[in-house]
């Protein structure tokens, strides 16, 4: 009776051992260690740490955390070395197999050969499960670093032009590295919530223009994908390279991410396109001093080329000046306390319309004598006709008026 409750168990220890002894001869195979290396170039060692696991968690499955640790560790190495995930599959699962077969051989079968097939399944599904999670790991973790890097490279382009020849060449390598290359034709634009708006706002902008454009690719000789678009200073930068269909991608994106969202203090602003890396950093200079403008003076939308803002720049660049040049040539009308607001208007659409005083009247919904009436009047207070010499004058000065009007602060009266 004791000899048929101990047979099982003797039975299941000789099991037991025969796997050991299986996994132990398996592991000194030379062949098995001979076939490790995987592919040309690949580390040896790693290749065969995957399958050296695969036999530990073989041969004694209840030490299962311990070798699924050094396997993602093994994995994590193999990961950031850029060995492909599936050469440590190939060695985990081939050394399932032979181990699968070896179970196998020999004329006594033992009775829990189902056990010793359940352990090896079992095993190589562990393998596989925590080499996959360990390079999904790596990845993250190499994307962020590469991300960071990138990031950092980009300010660096964006802030200030090489300083001399072999700061260049380093520029030039380093674009090299990110996947940029430095000679190709790229453009900047210059994406704003509006002056004062929260950074809640500026990320909203970012990832309403991330899925406008959807996923960035790899252009022409370049591996670094673009468009790329970052949150920059308080606003937001599309990079992208330059092509036939010009901006009309970016334009579209930034249309569809404010259209109909009530966002109307959003404005962007396209660069010119430029020829190297190198350039970009003048490139945004332009933008930040047409954005500047573009916030003082309450443009919103799409502005196509930070040129349409260079007046509006001139005219920004001393705020005294124009107050005194404004006073000096409207002064007279601005002191009509009456009629000064009508009369700036009715000026503004004459001048607008081509000095046409009856498509004036139109436009104002009023009768040409009142038009009439008003240039008058205007005549009168400055004291003398609206000759070619002085339209010419107060269309600028109109024009600095309505801009010290639109511009935060104190307006002129």
């Amino acid at each position: 009776m004791t000899d048929m409750v101990d047979r099982p168990h003797r039975t299941s220890d000789a099991g037991e051992r025969r796997r050991r002894a299986v996994a132990e001869a398996l592991r000194e195979d030379v062949t098995l260690r001979a076939a490790a290396a995987g592919g040309r170039g690949l580390d040896p060692d790693l290749i065969q740490a995957s399958r050296d696991l695969v036999l530990d968690l073989v041969a004694d499955p209840r030490e299962v955390g311990s070798a699924t640790r050094r396997l993602r560790s093994v994995a994590s190495r193999a990961a950031h070395m850029d060995i492909p995930l599936h050469y440590l599959v190939e060695a985990a699962t081939g050394t399932a197999r032979t181990l699968w077969r070896a179970l196998g051989e020999g004329e006594e079968r033992p009775p829990d050969l189902a056990k010793d097939g359940d352990t090896v399944l079992t095993a190589v599904e562990v393998a596989v499960r925590n080499l996959w999670l360990a390079y999904a790991d790596a990845d993250r973790e190499m994307a962020a670093s590469q991300a960071e890097a990138r990031r950092a490279f980009l300010d660096e382009l964006l802030v200030s032009p090489p300083m001399d020849r072999l700061d260049a060449l380093r520029r030039r390598r380093r674009a090299e590295r990110h996947g940029l290359t430095a000679d190709e034709t790229y453009r900047l634009t210059l994406i704003s919530a509006g002056p004062g708006r929260p950074e809640s706002e500026v990320d909203s902008i970012t990832e309403a223009m991330r899925r406008g454009l959807g996923t960035p690719r790899p252009g022409r000789r370049l591996t670094f994908a673009l468009p790329e678009i970052v949150e920059w200073r308080g606003r937001a930068v599309v990079l992208e390279q330059a092509n036939v269909n010009g901006d009309s991608r970016v334009r579209t994106a930034f249309t569809q991410a404010g259209g109909g969202s009530g966002r109307r203090s959003w404005v962007a602003i396209a660069g010119p396109e430029v020829g190297h890396v190198d350039l970009l950093a003048a490139s945004m200079e332009r933008l930040r001093d047409a954005m500047r403008t573009a916030e003082r003076v309450g443009r919103t939308g799409w502005i196509p080329n930070a040129d349409d803002l260079d007046l509006e720049t001139l005219l920004s660049l001393d705020e005294g000046l124009r107050n005194r040049a404004v006073l000096a040539e409207l002064g007279p009308i601005l002191g009509d306390a009456r009629m000064g607001s009508a009369l700036l208007e009715t000026l503004g659409v004459y001048f607008a319309v081509g000095h046409n005083a009856r498509e004036a009247a139109r436009r104002l919904h009023l009768a040409p004598r009142t038009v009439a009436y008003r240039l008058q009047r205007v005549e009168d207070l400055l004291g003398h006709p609206l000759d070619s010499g002085a339209t010419l004058r107060l269309s600028v000065a109109l024009f600095a008026y309505q801009l010290e009007r639109e511009t935060p602060g104190v307006p002129v009266a």
